[in-house]
């Protein structure tokens, strides 16, 4: 799903 993606993307970008 694209939502999924996003939402694991937004995740990756808070850990950075």
């Amino acid at each position: 799903d694209q939502i999924c993606s996003v939402q694991r993307n937004m995740q990756f970008s808070t850990l950075s």
